[in-house]
């Protein structure tokens, strides 16, 4: 008989390699990728796998397929032999650019008192306070004319002394960003006055009345005209008169 030598075939092992997706917002650095193997007979088998972009977009969008894996091997004969065992398939992953976030606010303002609703001027880029641009990108550049504008107390009158609240209007995306608007806040402050006093004369020992009538001083500086009989009185206690002159005791 003859014996005929046979031969053995070993086949590669199939591997795959699983991509993951991955995401940042707009203006941030790529994160790092990362991935899954499965199939390898020993963890390592395949070297060190790298994960890369492999498109360079950085407008907001979905980008599918550009997250790629490559396995590298140190480079001796054992690995490169290591690595030829195996078929290994690459799923590649999903990239998303989400919208950056942009906040955009004002400083508080502070009016007088003048017995009117209060307004404010319409607002110009330079009055605003934007944080969360990325990269080159300006103010002008993304806002453009797109200036949101100021709504006092809810839309109500705000007219007396107070504290009220200012809301920005405006659009809730510009270019590749989420607007999120910060309110400021309105402070009326009182109005000034004067009171002058008209000058009395009394016999010296007489008593004054507890409360002296608004005839005997005058205001100034109130606010269209409003009455101020009921806002401005003046108390003296056991006042009495002394050389001429009013004094309290």
């Amino acid at each position: 008989f003859v014996i005929v030598d046979g031969q053995l075939v070993i086949d590669p092992i199939d591997v795959k390699i699983f991509v993951d997706d991955s995401s940042k917002a707009f203006g941030d650095k790529d994160p790092a990728f990362t991935g899954t193997v499965t199939g390898l007979v020993k963890d390592g088998d395949l070297g060190e796998i790298s994960y890369k972009r492999t498109n360079a977009a950085e407008s907001v969008g979905i980008y599918e397929g550009v997250l790629t894996a490559t396995p590298t091997p140190a480079g001796d004969a054992t690995e490169l032999v290591t690595l030829a065992n195996y078929n290994y398939t690459i799923t590649p992953g999903n990239f998303k650019i989400a919208s950056g976030t942009l906040y955009i606010g004002i400083d508080d303002q502070e009016l007088t008192y003048t017995g009117e609703a209060a307004t404010l001027s319409a607002l110009t880029i330079d009055k605003l306070k934007v944080t969360g641009l990325s990269g080159s990108d300006t103010e002008a550049g993304v806002i453009g004319d797109n200036i949101p504008t100021l709504v006092i107390n809810e839309g109500e009158d705000a007219i007396n002394v107070g504290y009220y609240d200012i809301e920005l209007d405006g659009l809730t995306t510009l270019g590749s960003y989420d607007v999120v608007y910060i309110n400021g806040q309105l402070h009326i402050q009182p109005a000034e006055v004067t009171v002058s006093f008209t000058p009395q004369t009394l016999a010296i020992g007489a008593t004054v009345a507890d409360e002296l009538d608004t005839e005997l001083f005058k205001v100034t500086g109130m606010v269209n005209d409003e009455d101020a009989t009921d806002i401005f009185k003046v108390a003296v206690d056991d006042a009495v008169v002394d050389s001429g002159n009013i004094k309290t005791g």
